[in-house]
């Protein structure tokens, strides 16, 4: 009788908050109606410290739900990017497939959709960028919500020296760098 009771439980909690709309309000995942949305053309969005500069990186690699692990990407001149996966973040076994554009500082993330258990560090550099007329310290990872056509903020913490922004995320998207106002 116990297990039928909190299996019952469960799924009334589940139905009660899906009626509410409750979602966590962290820094890492805003309550939806208070995140910040933007269109494209309202983020200032980094570009390239040379001209005619292109260098674009893909890394795919097979990280199990059990075991978790790190795709890294990138050079020693345009930075080390990254996704890392704690053991159980996923909730299958996958060919995790990251593609980083350093003259227009996009990332995408595939297979596209997959969310996880537990939210992942995602780590992009700007190693190459320029940030003049940006305040560095106010450069964040937005995420592109392709259903509505805007980027909304995901947020992270700004490591000048090293000159990435780190973020937690939930799902795989395109994320990209780009100035909070």
């Amino acid at each position: 009788m116990k297990p039928a009771f909190k299996i019952l439980s469960q799924i009334f909690l589940v139905f009660l908050f899906g009626i509410l709309g409750c979602e966590s309000d962290t820094p890492n995942n805003p309550i939806k109606d208070l995140a910040t949305k933007r269109s494209t053309n309202q983020l200032q969005f980094l570009k390239p410290q040379k001209s005619g500069f292109n260098k674009a990186f893909k890394a795919e690699q097979y990280v199990t739900a059990s075991e978790g692990g790190t795709v890294l990407l990138g050079d020693e001149t345009s930075g080390y990017s990254s996704i890392d996966f704690m053991p159980g973040d996923l909730i299958n076994n996958s060919v995790i497939i990251f593609e980083w554009d350093s003259q227009s500082f996009f990332a995408e993330l595939n297979p596209h959709g997959i969310y996880f258990n537990n939210p992942v560090r995602l780590t992009l550099s700007y190693n190459e960028a320029d940030v003049s007329g940006v305040q560095e310290e106010n450069l964040r990872i937005w995420y592109y919500d392709e259903s509505q056509d805007d980027w909304e903020l995901i947020g992270g913490q700004v490591d000048t020296e090293e000159r990435q922004v780190e973020a937690y995320i939930g799902h795989f998207s395109k994320y990209a760098l780009a100035e909070e106002d």
